[in-house]
């Protein structure tokens, strides 16, 4: 029997009752779903319950994500560690990484006929120190950001390239994305779009101070290590997630996680068509 693990963010808006159809659904269809335990009082109908998502995850097949883009992107990252595939319901606003609406529902009997795919996307992995000395790192389905701190000036930034001196501008700081990654922060700095199946990466500078400073791609065996000369302190954030201080005069290098995340895709639509559409509906609402 097919085992789902159902990872729902209660705090959008109508996410407790697409969970419920969601848990009802895949009843119909004879799969079983397990939760988190302190979900358990919302959800009884749920058939199993794990203390943790590492565990959960080890005990389902695939995984449901019910949010939005930054739900989903957090259970993916977790997903790609446990191998396991992972569905996005968007529950959220723009839901660019979701795979289906929460109209779009019926199409999970997919799931049970075997009329679907897995698209395979990479994850970048930040290495780095912060201010108390800590070594962190921490993998990335959208994007790793180096940026200035609010009270900071301008960063002096140097950045190498598999140990060879490859720029050094002036900037608010630097996105490091992934294709995923590409239509987040990236696409606001300037950046382009790239298919989430391409196995490459971005450097794509924030308000740099000169003229030669453009989006860059990379190979997947790029290394690109980032040393701040000069502008006071700055931060690592990954994935949105908190900003790091970064250790002064230490370094950040970005590199390809050994992780993949594994999408499912039960509808046939292209990247650039949900680009269409996606930002089409964006600037459609009010």
């Amino acid at each position: 029997m097919m085992k789902a693990a159902l990872l729902p963010n209660l705090e959008k808006t109508n996410a407790r009752a697409c969970t419920q159809e969601i848990l009802q659904t895949l009843h119909r269809l004879g799969m079983q779903a397990g939760m988190l335990a302190s979900l358990g009082a919302l959800f009884p109908e749920a058939d199993f319950f794990a203390p943790d998502t590492d565990t959960l995850l080890k005990a389902s097949q695939f995984v449901i994500a019910v949010g939005g883009d930054g739900t989903i992107i957090h259970a993916a990252r977790h997903a790609a560690r446990a191998d396991r595939p992972i569905l996005g319901v968007n529950t959220g606003h723009l839901g660019f990484v979701a795979e289906l609406e929460t109209d779009e529902l019926p199409c999970l009997a997919r799931l049970k006929t075997g009329a679907f795919s897995e698209e395979r996307r990479i994850l970048l992995r930040a290495a780095f120190s912060t201010a108390d000395g800590k070594t962190h790192r921490l993998d990335a389905l959208n994007d790793v950001v180096l940026t200035r701190g609010t009270t900071a000036g301008i960063l002096d930034l140097s950045v190498s390239f598999n140990s060879t001196q490859l720029m050094h501008c002036r900037a608010d700081g630097l996105i490091f994305s992934t294709p995923t990654g590409s239509t987040a922060y990236s696409l606001s700095a300037g950046g382009p779009f790239v298919a989430p199946d391409l196995t490459c990466f971005l450097l794509t500078p924030i308000c740099a101070h000169s003229l030669m400073s453009r989006p860059v791609v990379f190979g997947e065996d790029a290394a690109l290590k980032t040393t701040v000369c000069a502008g006071g302190g700055a931060f690592v954030s990954v994935d949105g997630g908190k900003a790091l201080p970064l250790l002064p005069g230490g370094t950040l290098t970005v590199f390809r996680s050994p992780y993949t995340a594994r999408f499912i895709k039960l509808k046939q639509d292209s990247f650039y068509a949900i680009i269409d559409q996606k930002f089409t509906e964006r600037r459609e609402k009010p």
